[in-house]
C-alpha cells in the first residue's frame, strides 16, 4: 500500500511571536511539505482563540496555492454552520478556477468557537444537526456540475471541475452522514482517540457514490512531534499535556514555552486527563513514532493520513515533517 501524507496546519502562535509571523510560518511550512513530498496541505478554522489563529482557510488556501505548484491545498475544513452555503460553493468555485484539480473542501460540524462566539457567527442557529444536513445538502448541489437548485441561483463561477470534499469528523453519526452524502471522511483521533476504527469500518459499509467521489475514501488525523533530540521530545511531550489541561479547563489554549510548565505540580485528577489525552497525540524518535502510526494505519485500514505539528520553533517542526517523510519514503 502506498501511504500518502499530509499536513493540517492550525496556524498555532510560538510564544513571543506576531501573528503576521505565525502566518509566514503556515506558508513556510507548506512549501517545505511540498518539496518533501507531502500530498494536501489543509488549513483549519478557529475563532476567538489565543493560540491558534487560523480563523479564514479559504484565505490561506488562495496565499498558499499561489506560492506552491502541485501540494492539494484546502479547509481542514470550514465550519458551515457559520456560512451561507451558497457563499461557500462561491469562493470554492473561485480557487477551483484559478488551481484546478488542487482544492479541497472540507467541512465540519463544529463551529471552531466557545459558545459565545459561535452565538455571534450563527446568531439564529437552533437545530444544529438539522441545519447542518440542509446546508451539506445545499452546497453539494452547488458545487455539482450538473445544478439541482433552481437554474437562477448558480455558485458563480462555473468552473469544468470541483473541488474533493471531504467530511471531518469525530463520531460515528458524522461518518454516517458523509458516507450518505458520498463524501470523503478524515477521522480526527486527536479529538476522540477510541471511535476512529469503528466509524471508518461503518462510512465504508454504507457508502453512496456521488458525482464527487465514487468509491471511499478515508483518512485519519493526529498530532504528532518527531525528533532525534530527547530532550527537544520531552518538553513538546510536556507542552502537549498542559495544552490538552489548559483546553479542558479554560476552553482555549494560550500560547506556552516549557519554561512556563515545567514545575507544574497536577493533580490526581489531571494526571488521569493526561494519561487519556496521550492517546491523542504521538511524541517520540522516529522508531517510536512509526511504530505506533503503523499500528494506527492498520486499525484505520487508510492509505493517508493527516499529521498536525505543535513545536517550539518553525525548524523543529519542519524537522518533524521531514522526518516522518523519510520514514515512509526511503
Amino acid at each position: 500500500m502506498d501511504l500518502k501524507l499530509s499536513v493540517l496546519d492550525q496556524s498555532p502562535i510560538i510564544k513571543g511571536q506576531t501573528s503576521s509571523k505565525t502566518l509566514q510560518n503556515t506558508l513556510d511550512l507548506a512549501c517545505y511539505a511540498e518539496g518533501l513530498g507531502y500530498h494536501r496541505f489543509w488549513l483549519s478554522e478557529h475563532h476567538n482563540t489565543n493560540g491558534v489563529i487560523g480563523s479564514a482557510p479559504e484565505i490561506m488556501i488562495a496565499h498558499i496555492a499561489n506560492h506552491t505548484k502541485k501540494i492539494k491545498v484546502g479547509a481542514g475544513g470550514i465550519m458551515l454552520l457559520n456560512y451561507s452555503p451558497l457563499k461557500v460553493a462561491e469562493i470554492f468555485h473561485v480557487l477551483e478556477s484559478l488551481h484546478p484539480s488542487r482544492i479541497d473542501l472540507g467541512m465540519a460540524k463544529s463551529s471552531g468557537a466557545n459558545k459565545k462566539t459561535a452565538n455571534i457567527l450563527n446568531p439564529h442557529l437552533q437545530d444544529p444537526k438539522k441545519e447542518f444536513i440542509d446546508k451539506l445538502n445545499a452546497i453539494n448541489k452547488f458545487l455539482d456540475s450538473t445544478p439541482k437548485l433552481s437554474t437562477e441561483i448558480k455558485a458563480m463561477p462555473i468552473v469544468e471541475s470541483s473541488p474533493e470534499r471531504w467530511l471531518l469528523v469525530s463520531s460515528i453519526e458524522s461518518a454516517i452522514i458523509a458516507a450518505e452524502f458520498g463524501m470523503g471522511v478524515s477521522f480526527a483521533h486527536f479529538i476522540n482517540p477510541t471511535k476512529g476504527k469503528e466509524a471508518l469500518e461503518i462510512y465504508r459499509n454504507n457508502f453512496k457514490p456521488s458525482e464527487n467521489l465514487k468509491n471511499p475514501k478515508a483518512s485519519f488525523g493526529i498530532f504528532v512531534f518527531c525528533s532525534l533530540d530527547k530532550d527537544k521530545i520531552h518538553r513538546q511531550q510536556a507542552m502537549m499535556d498542559h495544552r490538552f489541561i489548559q483546553l479542558q479547563e479554560t476552553g482555549n489554549i494560550l500560547p506556552i514555552n516549557f519554561e512556563d510548565i515545567k514545575d507544574i505540580d497536577y493533580s490526581d485528577k489531571d494526571k488521569l486527563s493526561i494519561k487519556y489525552n496521550r492517546q491523542l497525540y504521538i511524541c517520540g524518535t522516529p522508531e517510536k513514532v512509526k511504530k505506533q502510526l503503523d499500528s494506527l494505519i492498520e486499525d484505520y485500514k487508510v492509505d493517508e493520513i493527516m499529521l498536525a505539528t505543535y513545536a517550539e520553533s518553525i525548524e523543529d517542526k519542519k524537522e518533524s515533517y521531514k522526518l516522518i517523510a523519510d520514514l515512509y519514503n526511503s
